[in-house]
């Protein structure tokens, strides 16, 4: 095989090293040094090295392409054209900046580039002589065999077939993925685009096939985990890392994820070879989870999960929810930071040409490799189709897989078949044909009335998330859920959703991995977004379905407190809902309406003389008409009604009222007529300012939330007693001017990107709390100094910030700062006197010095300050009652702990290097300790000494093998011991005669409960998910003070004679 190489001249020494190594490897050379001899015609030569050979490789250093390389990259075009089986390989060459971005001529764009680090990259090399001995991308396909997928997404096994996104791939493994190895946050992507980009598609068969090939040296060993997160994230994260053996107990990874946010981190760890993590369609955190807390677990051990370099974790994302997760602080700076926006495979940007090709690799290459042609004429009038529509990628995709199954002969594929299936509607009309021909034929064109209801109740409400705005996306269900569907058989739902799931249909796919329950899930968004009639069944249950979420809170409120039924117009709506939507209703909120009807009936006479006086008082006090408007004009948004309702049905009675871009245009202006309205949020409103807003006497508490329109706080000074005021995400907002008239003013907390002065607080003499937030245009903190009247002091995820202006602050008592990377000291903090509050937290603190300073100091947290080695500046602090260290990696002793007499609580977290608790002997103060995630502390010397200590937590100490001195601590009433794998006796426990409460949990190695009998003050007995089974429990009826048990549920124990041995018991629970 004849290599061409072409090259800039000033890379020419790189070039050459490449090419011995290619000869060596039996390939034939043209390389113009060697291959053009003395009174030779370059050009000639040039022209005719380009034509003898079978393939080039273009090579592209931080230079670029030099003038002759660009002449002849014209004639490889040519030769190209000419000659269909031509290789062309663009090769990137060492540079010094090996972050520089590679821009390739739109020719050379979607090939798949081969990239040496540098001269001597073997792996490079080997994957060089892959692509040009043909084994880049092997075609797996039958003759015949359909290549096309259809609505659904490519798998990580269909590169063959995967075409069109060359270009995307090469700025993804260069600038995002390619330095995951050596350089830190370079090992998490999110890939972000509109639905319908083909996300699911790129990652799996672009990134994830490409890793199992061997993209990287040894990524072909790297163990990948593809998931969705659903409803219940953890629950799902939980269950893909039990089906790779990765976790011996899915469910106690929950758990334990639910309480630390390090959990995912902890199974990474321990992991031999890089684990690729891939979570598609992340939008469902956001969409299907209901649960906040789980949400928050989930999100945050991603985002610590990605700390440690043998994790990979990339997403999809729904661009529509990008922005919903910048409540969520930690996550939310790791997905701005490192992201990908997938374009449109036929949005056009400056490249038209590498769009054109693109879209045509997509429509006949998969074709070609199965032995059909697609004529050239069809091929041109889809990319011309494909152009003109937006989100047309999964259409086209449907359309091919259409044509394929439709063709009307065994070879080609031809205008006429294009024709015949889009009923000469081209691609616009592919879905709704194809839909609607699906509905028709089991329905009988809608004369089967029961199939059709059939249909229409398994999309909706079970396959389609609503939402209020429209943005409805699919929804994953259970089939267990989809076969009790009411007012059917489980054989007709069956047939039913095979006949959908079949070739024929493929609107929706059917799931089941190893023994978990079988999921049903829409195909593709695209179905919900374009066909008319799903559109129409979903608009007409819009609200039903959205007033259903707010009954299912209601009624679980209702089961905690049966006090909080539904009255009056609240009851009514429940009841005619109820009425008209039999189907979605369950016994829970059938139960809840049952139960204010009642209650309701049994006070009416009283509510009838209560009507009576209300009538006569609303004649008395009649009001003004305009009032009545206004209250007809809230009639016409349901959100203000809603919270109108909540309230008791008087605006009167409303005190906290959030307006959105929706009805704040007609509600703005009558905030007046609302009487005792306390607090006001204005969110995601298209206000450019506070002009609108009349004069304002009763308002205490103002947040601006996400007005991104917001340039001017003009007219701010119109409320005239705020006390309190939030402006978050108003990135158009630059300064704070007018914001010194509020005179009344007390708090204030300010998070916007843009904002490059606070220049006006310090004018304002009553405030007293100040927190900034994720101001990075924010250089410095001038003015701050003169806020005379500050007392509490927050800056978080502020660079640029030093302790300068805030050491002026005498009166601060309390002052946090959180990831803030350009601290590296606090020097200047020994002004703050009156200072008792402390936290330093994610910064690059080295030494604390100055600290020791602070005499009033009662509170300190120094946390995630990994670069921090000693805290023996603590020494010093007479006063100090609370102490936590987290995070401090290289933290290897406590040295300056033994003086600290008044300290009452000590927290130690995540210190894996801390081997001793030397000096916590004399803390004869101490009352509560918490030792969490520290894996090197073998030992807890010093500890038997804590004779005030009332609460002791051992959490995660993986090195922790006896609990030698704890029998001394005869003050303790409180004792935990979780996730201590080494730990295999509880000897000591039983001479705690004071304890009240003990909790022995996750410790595997256990060997025994030792003789708990003897706690007989225990209240509070918690023995779940240790090796309960294998232990003799009826110590348990000899506890005679239990209030509270939760035990294993494979224990044998009678609960009848515990009850009867506890009268006072309360709980009772099984796990």
């Amino acid at each position: 095989m004849k290599l061409f190489l072409s090259y800039n001249s000033k890379n020419r020494t790189i070039v050459e090293g490449i090419a011995d190594s290619l000869k060596k490897n039996g390939f034939e050379i043209f390389f113009d040094k060697e291959s053009i001899g003395a009174g030779d015609i370059w050009a000639q030569k040039i022209q005719t090295g380009i034509e003898s050979s079978n393939a080039t490789l273009v090579f592209i250093g931080e230079e670029g392409i030099g003038a002759w390389q660009n002449k002849e990259i014209i004639a490889i075009v040519n030769d190209c054209i000419k000659k269909s089986s031509y290789k062309v390989i663009p090769v990137l060459i060492p540079t010094s900046n090996k972050f520089i971005d590679y821009r390739l001529p739109w020719f050379l764009s979607d090939y798949q580039w081969v990239e040496f680090n540098d001269t001597n990259d073997n792996h490079a090399l080997s994957k060089l002589l892959e692509s040009l001995r043909g084994k880049e991308k092997e075609n797996n396909l039958l003759i015949g065999q359909n290549p096309y997928k259809g609505l659904d997404s490519f798998e990580v096994d269909d590169d063959y077939c995967f075409f069109g996104r060359t270009f995307d791939l090469n700025q993804v493994f260069h600038s995002k993925l390619r330095f995951h190895v050596s350089i830190p946050k370079h090992n998490f992507l999110a890939i972000v685009a509109d639905s319908g980009a083909g996300k699911s598609s790129f990652v799996k068969a672009g990134i994830l096939s490409s890793l199992k090939k061997g993209k990287f040296p040894g990524s072909e060993k790297w163990k990948q985990i593809i998931f969705k997160p659903g409803s219940n994230p953890l629950s799902a994260l939980s269950s893909s890392l039990k089906q790779k053996s990765l976790i011996p107990d899915s469910r106690q990874f929950e758990e334990q994820a639910q309480q630390y946010d390090d959990q995912l981190l902890r199974v990474i760890r321990d992991q031999v070879e890089t684990l690729v993590i891939y979570i598609d369609q992340f939008e469902e955190v956001i969409a299907q989870c209901r649960d906040e807390k789980e949400r928050v677990s989930f999100l945050n051990n991603i985002s610590c999960a990605v700390k440690n370099e043998k994790a990979i974790i990339l997403l999809t994302l729904r661009s529509d929810f990008y922005a919903k997760f910048s409540h969520y602080p930690l996550f939310k700076t790791l997905i701005e930071n490192n992201n990908y926006t997938l374009s449109e495979i036929a949005e056009v940007d400056d490249d038209e040409n590498r769009i054109v090709n693109s879209i045509r690799q997509i429509i006949a290459k998969p074709a070609k490799n199965a032995g059909v042609e697609i004529k050239d004429n069809l091929v041109e009038k889809l990319i011309l189709d494909t152009r003109c529509a937006k989100g047309a990628l999964p259409v086209l995709e449907l359309t091919l897989d259409l044509l394929w199954k439709n063709k009307r002969n065994s070879t080609e594929i031809t205008l006429e078949d294009y024709d015949a299936i889009s009923n000469h509607r081209n691609l616009a009309g592919i879905i709704q044909t194809h839909a609607d021909k699906v509905f028709n034929d089991i329905t009988s064109y809608g004369a089967d009335k029961a199939k059709a209801e059939l249909f229409k109740k398994i999309f909706v409400p079970y396959l389609v998330e609503i939402s209020r705005t429209g943005e409805d996306v699919r929804r994953t269900a259970l089939k267990e859920d989809l076969l009790g569907i009411k007012g059917n058989s489980k054989d007709e739902i069956e047939d039913l959703l095979q006949y959908l799931t079949s070739d024929k249909s493929r609107l929706l796919k059917i799931r089941q991995e190893n023994n978990h329950p079988a999921t049903v899930d829409v195909v593709h968004e695209v179905v919900i977004r374009e066909w008319p009639l799903l559109k129409n069944w979903i608009n007409e249950r819009r609200e039903a379905l959205l007033y259903l979420e707010r009954l299912r809170m209601d009624a679980a409120d209702w089961n905690l407190n049966k006090s909080n039924i539904y009255k009056g117009r609240n009851l009514k709506k429940a009841k005619q809902w109820q009425e008209n939507n039999p189907d979605l209703a369950d016994n829970s909120i059938d139960t809840f309406i049952e139960s204010s009807v009642k209650k309701t009936h049994s006070h009416r006479r009283l509510l009838v003389g209560l009507s009576l006086i209300l009538i006569t008082l609303s004649i008395i006090s009649y009001k003004p008409i305009q009032i009545w408007n206004f209250k007809r004009d809230i009639e016409d948004f349901p959100s203000v009604k809603e919270q109108v309702e909540w309230a008791g049905g008087d605006i009167d009675s409303i005190k906290f009222l959030s307006l959105n871009n929706e009805n704040y245009g007609k509600i703005i202006g009558g905030l007046f007529h609302f009487k005792n309205l306390k607090i006001l949020e204005l969110k995601e409103t298209s206000m450019g300012s506070l002009s609108s807003i009349n004069e304002n006497s009763t308002i205490e508490t103002l947040a601006l939330n996400r007005n991104v329109s917001m340039s001017s706080l003009k007219g701010i000074e119109r409320f005239r007693i705020l006390k309190s005021l939030t402006i978050g995400d108003s990135h158009n907002l630059k300064n704070l001017d007018g914001i010194e008239k509020l005179s009344s003013l007390k708090s204030l907390t300010i998070d916007i990107n843009n904002l490059t002065s606070i220049a006006g607080i310090e004018r304002i003499n009553s405030l007293k709390s100040l927190t900034v937030l994720g101001n990075n245009n924010l250089i410095n903190l001038s003015g701050i100094e003169n806020i005379h009247s500050l007392e509490e002091l927050t800056i978080e995820n502020t660079n640029h910030i030093n302790l300068t202006k805030i050491q002026k602050l005498r009166r601060l008592k309390s002052l946090t700062i959180i990831n803030n990377d350009s601290l590296t000291n606090i020097a200047g903090i020994e002004q703050l006197q009156l200072l008792d509050s402390l936290r330093v937290s994610g910064n690059n603190l080295i030494s604390p010095n100055g600290i020791e300073k602070l005499k009033s100091l009662k509170y300190l947290d120094i946390s995630e300050n990994e670069n921090l080695t000693s805290i023996v500046e603590i020494k010093n602090l007479q006063s100090l009652k609370t102490l936590s260290i987290s995070g401090c990696n290289n933290l290897v002793n406590l040295a300056g702990i033994e003086n600290l007499q008044s300290l009452k609580t000590l927290s130690i977290s995540s210190c894996y290097d801390l081997t001793s608790l030397a000096g916590i002997e004399n803390l004869q103060s101490l009352e509560t300790l918490s030792i969490f995630s520290c894996d090197n502390l073998a030992s807890l010397t010093g500890v038997e000494n804590l004779q005030s200590l009332k609460t002791l937590s051992i959490n995660r100490c993986n090195n922790l093998n006896n609990l030698s001195g704890i029998k001394n601590l005869q003050s303790l009433k409180t004792l935990i011991i979780y996730n201590c794998n080494k730990l295999t006796n509880l000897a000591g426990i039983e001479k705690l005669k004071s304890l009240t409460s003990l909790g022995i949990s996750q410790n595997y190695r256990l060997k025994s409960l030792g003789d708990l009998k003897k706690l007989k003050l225990l209240k509070k007995l918690n023995i779940v998910y240790d090796n309960t089974p294998l232990f003799n429990v009826d110590f348990v009826y000899d506890l005679r003070n239990l209030q509270e048990l939760y035990i294993s549920k494979v224990c044998k124990v009678d609960y009848n004679i515990i009850i009867k041995n506890n009268p006072g018991i309360k709980i009772v629970r099984e796990y």
